[in-house]
């Protein structure tokens, strides 16, 4: 079936947008969270135009026709892309560029602007692998494991019968003496269709029609490459905590013999002719070494633009040239150096950075706080009228923090393993170490503050200074074959600071009415092992936001809970909820919109749904600035958006 659709321009506006008239009905607009860089997820070379890249970073295709020195955007893509492939014909000039996403695959010619589904309409296809660009064999993976194979440039599909349940994670072929040889590195499926630890290398010789198993027990497979060098073929396979290498075009394999291989593997790269090979490590950053190297040399990230420390590698690339560009993408950004010699450059054309969270200071004029995730902590000022970020070196940029702005410029940043106090936006220093996702004030005393953590609830009575478990009187539930204690959210009643609402993963509502000396669990059954994303008071009544579930209500103190789901658009996660009491509304932000209704309402309506940012939507805060109220929240492919509240 032939879908076609085409894909929006991206059009970002600058943070001081005017206010809609009063005569039109409100809309979200984007604002711009004026930081530079994203997380890019696919970067592909054109193997015919050594000027011609393209990378995927938040759902938006960027193309470089200068060899990375400069991107634009070619197209804002409202499905999820698991990944991307390009493919060469005879009578076209350039390239074919595929695109696996949530509703099948689709393919564009330049200028890649309209968008034919060509197969699996309606399926998630989770890989998509075009081994030689001027090939006609493709190769995909749904999203329930099956796996198909053309030899027609996608016309037409044959199921592959794999030898294993498997999910596919890189695939890589080469010419060798007596034909092509394609590797596939694989993650090994359970009984019940989930991903295992166990990783298996798999061989094919015939156009991947047929599979064979290595006998070769592995951990957590991740990437494949190949070089050559003195007419041998070396293949290699990397897993989460090893790189393994062939000299017999895959037949038998062995542990690359180099000292101290970084764990957290993420990416291998190799130049063509074996000089170099590159490794990215999440928890280390980027590593070289050579076929007669002992040892690993790096980070070589070390000293990166704008990045504060190694962590957080997600992938690293080489342009297929004898003298390579060489890429290296973490959860911040893309960094390029245009040969092995050159410094290296932050590529602060694509994307927008992953957020963690927005909140904003109490007042008249708020501060809003962001973090994200690897690109550090930030606040805006309508005075300041930009974003800045704290000449903080004790921090650690890898992580995101939850942002909690206390009175007179504090605020409390919980990330994982720290938590951090600030005195405005600088002066950090460590206070705790919990993973810490959500803070609550008592609103009578704002020294007094609670802290919903994944092992405690935590209580502090001197503004973050210190901290102490308030949850000594629980006990602990099982989750995941292990004993838990684990809080994601945390709520103050206004109007009786003694009175604390506690959600939980997998362990419904907790409620403590003298302070947190004692707590109670509410409604555990109903809810099993949900995640409660958010609790809130509201008027008269508890909410709560079970993750994929609803919205969770009780108007009886906390004895009797229903869900109240009229309106709202499920299944979705419905992510966090907030309420504005100056005019008794709750906002919800979720994965499908974002919807609002009075807090004794019983029916959920869209907010501005023609103007509704795309994108899992979360972090919704209310703001003052310039004399008015405005409901931000933060999209999982757009960055930062706000609409004002009438």
């Amino acid at each position: 079936m032939l879908t076609r659709f085409t894909m929006s321009c991206l059009v970002l506006v600058s943070f001081a947008l005017l206010s809609c008239s009063s005569s039109r009905p409100p809309r979200w607009e984007q604002v711009m969270n004026g930081v530079s860089g994203g997380s890019v997820d696919n970067l592909v070379f054109d193997t015919q135009d050594s000027d011609v890249f393209f990378a995927i970073a938040t759902n938006q295709i960027y193309q470089s026709k200068d060899h990375g020195e400069s991107w634009s955007t070619l197209a804002d893509i409202e499905l999820s892309v698991s990944s991307m492939a390009l493919h060469h014909t005879a009578s076209e000039s350039q390239a074919t560029l595929f695109i696996a996403t949530e509703q099948g695959l689709s393919k564009s010619a330049s200028p890649y602007k309209e968008w034919d589904t060509i197969a699996f309409d309606s399926n998630s296809v989770s890989k998509l692998f075009i081994p030689d660009q001027t090939d006609d064999l493709f190769i995909v993976e749904l999203e329930n494991g099956t796996v198909f194979r053309s030899t027609d440039a996608g016309l037409s599909w044959s199921e592959i019968s794999m030898p294993l349940p498997v999910k596919l994670m890189s695939l890589d072929m080469a010419d060798t003496t007596e034909g092509k040889v394609m590797i596939l590195a694989t993650r090994l499926l359970d009984t019940e269709g989930n991903l295992s630890d166990e990783g298996r290398i798999l061989r094919s010789d015939d156009d991947g029609q047929t599979w064979q198993e290595i006998d070769q027990e592995v951990k957590r497979l991740t990437s494949t490459a190949h070089c050559n060098v003195d007419n041998t073929l070396h293949l290699f396979v990397s897993s989460i905590e090893k790189v393994w290498t062939s000299s017999d075009a895959g037949q038998s394999w062995n542990e690359f013999q180099a000292e101290q291989t970084p764990g957290s593997i993420e990416s291998l790269a190799v130049t063509r002719d074996c000089s170099e090979i590159y490794l990215a490590s999440f928890d280390s950053g980027l590593f070289s070494a050579n076929l007669s190297a002992n040892e690993w040399q790096g980070p070589l990230s070390e000293g990166l633009p704008g990045l504060s420390t190694v962590k957080n590698a997600k992938g690293v690339y080489l342009s297929p040239e004898d003298e390579p560009a060489l890429f290296y993408s973490s959860r911040y950004a893309l960094f390029w150096k245009a040969t092995s010699n050159s410094d290296w450059t932050s590529i602060n054309d694509i994307g927008g950075v992953s957020i963690r969270d927005i909140n904003a200071s109490s007042g008249e004029e708020s501060i809003l706080w962001m973090s994200t995730w690897g690109a550090g902590f930030w606040n805006y000022s309508q005075q300041d009228a930009q974003w800045e970020q704290p000449n903080a070196t004790e921090l650690d940029e890898g992580f995101g923090f939850s942002v909690t702005p206390l009175s007179e410029g504090k605020v409390i940043l919980g990330g994982w393993p720290t938590v951090y106090r600030g005195l405005d936006a600088a002066l950090f220093e460590e206070v705790g170490q919990a993973n810490l996702f959500q803070v609550a004030a008592d609103p009578e005393d704002p020294s007094t503050l609670y802290g919903a953590t994944q092992a405690d609830i935590l209580v502090s009575r001197d503004e973050g200074l210190s901290w102490d478990k308030a949850s000594e009187s629980l006990e602990p539930w099982e989750l995941n074959g292990s004993m838990v204690k684990d809080f994601r959210s945390i709520a103050v009643n206004p109007t009786n600071p003694l009175h604390l609402l506690a959600g939980s993963n997998g362990n419904a509502v907790f409620q403590s009415t003298d302070g947190g000396a004692n707590w109670q669990s509410l409604e555990g059954e109903t809810l099993g092992n949900t995640i409660i994303t958010c609790v809130v008071f509201a008027g008269q009544s508890l909410f709560a936001c079970a993750q994929e579930r609803g919205v969770f209500v009780s108007r009886d103190g906390g004895v009797g809970w229903a869900f109240e789901n009229s309106g709202l658009d499920l299944p979705g996660n419905v992510n966090e909820l907030t309420y504005d009491a100056q005019s008794d509304t709750l906002y919800l932000a979720s994965s499908t919109g974002v919807f609002e209704r009075p807090s004794e309402g019983s029916e959920w309506k869209a907010l501005a749904a023609n103007s509704t940012p795309k994108g899992d939507l979360t972090n919704p805060v209310i703001v003052r600035m310039q004399g008015k109220r405005f409901l931000y929240i933060s999209s999982s492919k757009k960055g930062i958006h706000r609409i004002e509240l009438q």
